[in-house]
């Protein structure tokens, strides 16, 4: 299972969602809500202890509708929030877009987005320092 830096958000971790076996030397999550909702996300997460850090994350993705998403999240609480995330846009084609909730106010980057093409492995990223947040 998970070491003790690691910690989930409003579910346990169970093999239905979270496997550390499936793939030797690869966490494997399977879907559940977004950020946004109080119940069943699918996020694990390490407390930022320090006030500047990085966090990289290499994931393989291949999202068939824009209700599919998936990528590295920098969670304060339900209110503040930012997702880097992979999703699929109205034509199905893979994106990279933006998701943020700052105190409460819900923006998504819905009509932009980086195309990502035939791409299925994408090496995400982030930087924190101190109150300044910077995706890569």
């Amino acid at each position: 299972m998970l070491g003790p830096q690691w910690s989930t958000l409003r579910r346990p971790p169970a093999p239905d969602w979270l496997s550390l076996t499936d793939r030797a030397s690869h966490l494997r999550l399977r879907g559940g809500r977004s950020p946004q909702s109080l119940i069943g996300p699918s996020l694990v997460a390490r407390r930022v202890t320090a006030a500047r850090c990085a966090f990289e994350a290499t994931m393989e993705y291949r999202p068939r509708t824009f209700q599919q998403l998936a990528g590295i999240t920098a969670y304060y609480n339900t209110r503040t929030w930012y997702f880097l995330h992979v999703t699929a846009d109205d034509e199905g084609r893979a994106v990279l877009r933006v998701a943020a909730r700052d105190r409460g106010a819900l923006t998504v980057d819905e009509a932009g987005g980086e195309p990502l093409g035939a791409t299925t492995r994408l090496r995400l990223g982030l930087d924190l320092d101190g109150s300044a947040l910077r995706f890569r």
